[in-house]
């Protein structure tokens, strides 16, 4: 196991995850999560609320079809992953190395916003379907970053 640098994110999807995929025919999917952050303003004493909104990524073809038939905007998710690196392409033309937020396990901890609740209370997980395909008890991507997009 490796003790690099990990983190634990709870937040809200903003958008349904984005599917690229490169030349080789791997896939990634990019995901923005809002993070709810709250402090207390010195000034007024008051609790003000806010945001902040985050860019991971997961890779592994069978992790991004997961996420993208399953994960939809407005889904509370914990995320737990690997942070690393990334080259990309600036306007430039040239490469530039960018931090990763890469997601090594997602479970989803509500229906999106939009979604009946009260249904779903009714219903339960396993009247939806989750049960059979195991992703109410979240999804691990067994695929490690093998199948990185080029560099």
């Amino acid at each position: 196991m490796s003790l690099g640098a990990k983190f634990n994110l709870i937040g809200r999807l903003v958008a349904d995850p984005k599917i690229v995929t490169n030349s080789r025919g791997n896939q990634t999917a990019f995901i923005t999560l809002a993070v709810d952050k709250g402090y207390r303003d010195n000034q007024t004493g008051q609790w003000v609320e806010r945001a902040d909104f985050l860019d991971v990524i997961a890779y592994g073809d069978n992790f991004v079809a997961m996420l993208a038939n399953v994960y939809k905007k407005g889904t509370l998710v914990a995320v737990e992953g690997e942070i690393g690196t990334r080259k990309i392409k600036v306007e430039s033309g040239h490469e530039q190395t960018i931090p990763a937020l890469r997601i090594e396990n997602i479970m989803k901890l509500s229906f999106n916003k939009n979604a009946d609740q009260g249904q779903a209370q009714d219903q339960g997980f396993n009247d939806q379907g989750f049960e059979d395909n195991g992703y109410d008890q979240g999804y691990q991507n067994q695929g490690g970053y093998g199948n990185l997009p080029p560099h």
